[in-house]
C-alpha cells in the first residue's frame, strides 16, 4: 500500500515538474528549453540560494536593530528638550536613515535657546523701562511696537520737578525704615499720577521727582498733561497730610516747578545701564521754580501757561529771579 502511494507521488512530482518545464519553455521558447532542464536537474545552485536568503535576513536584521536604535536615541534626545536640556546633540552617521530627522531637532533645539535669550534680553530692556514709563508702554517699546529715541533727539517738552518740602529735616531725625516707608509711599502714587496722563519718570533723586510730557511719542497737548498732573499730585498731597502726621509726625506738602522748552532727550546713559532722560535749559527752569515754590504751590512759565488758555486758572506772580539765570522770568501760579 505504501509502495503504491510513493509510486503515485513519484508520479505527480513528475508531472508537476513537466508542467513546470512546459510553462519555461513557453515562457522562454525553444532556446531556452535547454537552460531550464539543465537548473532543474543541476542541483548545485540550492545552496548559494539558501546562503544568499540567510544573508539578506541577517543584513535586514542588522538594518532593524540599527534603526531602532537611532529612534531611541531621538525619544531620548526629544526627552531631553522637555527638560529644557537644549544643548544636547545627537551623534548620527551621514548614511543613518534619521539624520536628516536628527539635524531638524538640532535646529529646532537652537531656536528655542535663541527665543529665550530674546525673550530674557525683551523682559530686561522692559524691565528698564519700567523704572520711567507706564507698563504698556514699556512692553511696547521692548516688544519693538512703539520706537524709543536711544541716540538722544532735539524735542520741545515739559518739564514738571517735584521737590518734597520738609522731608529732609525728617530724614534727618526719623530712623531709616520710616524715611524709606514715607518716600516709597510719595514716589509711588507720584509716579502713578504722572503715568496716568502718560508722562515720563526721567529721575526720583533723594526728595526730587522729574517728570517729562511730551515723550517717548509725540504729544501736541504735553503741557496740557503736565498741568493736569501737578493738579492732581499737590491733591494728593493735600489729601494725605493728616495721615503723614499721624504715621510719621511730619508736615510734608509738595512744591512743583512746570517748564515748557526745548531738549535733548533719549537714552543717554551707558552701554549697560539705560538712562532715558532730557537735558536743557528747560530742566534748570522746571527745578529753579520748583525751588522758588512755597509748601504746596505750583509755579509755571508764560510758555506753559501759552498752552493752556482754558480750563486752568492761572494767577500772575510777576517777573522773579531764578537762581543761576541772569535775567528775570515772568512766573505765573497754577491754582
Amino acid at each position: 500500500m505504501s509502495q503504491a502511494r510513493a509510486a503515485d507521488w513519484s508520479q505527480g512530482r513528475r508531472q508537476h515538474v513537466l508542467l513546470h518545464v512546459q510553462l519555461a519553455a513557453t515562457l522562454l521558447g525553444s532556446a531556452g528549453l535547454p537552460l531550464v532542464i539543465s537548473l532543474l536537474l543541476d542541483l548545485s545552485w540550492i545552496p548559494l540560494f539558501f546562503l544568499a536568503a540567510v544573508s539578506a535576513l541577517l543584513c535586514a536584521q542588522f538594518l532593524a536593530r540599527r534603526l531602532l536604535h537611532s529612534m531611541q536615541a531621538l525619544l531620548s534626545l526629544t526627552q531631553l528638550y522637555t527638560q529644557r536640556h537644549f544643548e544636547e546633540r545627537l551623534h548620527v552617521s551621514p548614511w543613518d536613515a534619521l539624520s536628516p530627522l536628527a539635524g531638524s531637532m538640532h535646529e529646532m533645539a537652537q531656536d528655542l535657546v535663541d527665543s529665550e535669550h530674546e525673550q530674557l534680553r525683551a523682559a530686561r530692556y522692559q524691565s528698564e523701562l519700567s523704572r520711567f514709563l507706564r507698563p504698556e508702554l514699556a512692553a511696547q517699546i521692548a516688544t519693538g511696537e512703539q520706537p524709543l529715541m536711544l541716540n538722544g533727539q532735539r524735542r520741545t517738552i515739559t518739564v514738571v520737578f517735584i521737590d518734597l518740602v520738609g522731608f529732609n529735616n525728617f530724614s534727618e531725625t526719623a530712623p531709616p525704615t520710616q524715611v524709606v516707608r514715607l518716600l516709597q509711599e510719595i514716589v509711588a502714587m507720584t509716579t502713578d499720577l504722572v503715568f496716568r496722563h502718560c508722562g515720563v519718570i526721567d529721575k526720583s533723586v533723594g526728595d526730587c521727582v522729574m517728570a517729562v510730557f511730551g515723550v517717548p511719542g509725540l504729544q501736541d497737548d504735553h503741557a496740557l498733561r503736565a498741568l493736569a498732573a501737578a493738579e492732581d499730585i499737590q491733591r494728593f498731597a493735600a489729601a494725605n497730610v493728616p495721615k503723614w502726621q499721624r504715621a510719621f509726625g511730619v508736615d510734608i506738602k509738595l512744591s512743583i516747578g512746570i517748564a515748557t522748552g526745548e531738549a535733548v532727550v533719549g537714552d543717554l546713559g551707558s552701554e549697560d545701564r539705560l538712562e532715558y532722560t532730557a537735558v536743557g535749559d528747560v530742566v534748570s527752569v522746571a527745578a529753579r521754580l520748583a525751588a522758588l515754590a512755597r509748601p504746596g504751590q505750583t509755579l509755571l512759565t508764560e510758555q506753559v501757561a501759552a498752552q493752556a488758555p482754558q480750563g486752568f486758572d492761572f494767577s500772575p506772580m510777576g517777573e522773579q529771579a531764578l537762581l543761576g539765570r541772569r535775567a528775570p522770568m515772568s512766573v505765573l501760579e497754577l491754582r
